[in-house]
């Protein structure tokens, strides 16, 4: 599935805006104007496997209403693995990933 060929044209995205556009934020603007696509903010998955979880893990949190969603995700090669499996990412249609430590 390529969700950027069936998407209807023109896109229209909400771009992610850290510390903003959160569940919340993405519920009212999909009330109001519904995006062709949303995306999450940035997320650190080394960061869904530390004590301060809570303070990231709610960044992958959506509603039926945010889809088509992206999430977007940063972090280790491993724990991007391990958290796909932990986490169900399943429902969010493509996820981005910048890789760190790659070298």
């Amino acid at each position: 599935m390529n969700i950027w060929k069936d998407l209807p044209k023109p896109i229209f995205a909400l771009a992610p805006m850290e510390g903003v556009t959160d569940t919340v934020f993405r519920q009212i603007v999909a009330s109001c104007g519904k995006p062709s696509v949303f995306f999450t903010e940035f997320t650190n998955v080394d960061g869904l496997f530390s004590k301060g979880k809570s303070k990231v893990e709610h960044r992958l949190i959506f509603k039926p209403q945010e889809k088509p969603i992206i999430a977007q995700l940063w972090g280790m090669p491993q724990r991007l693995q391990k958290s796909s499996k932990i986490w169900d990412l399943t429902e969010l249609i493509s996820i981005w990933v910048v890789l760190k430590n790659l070298l």
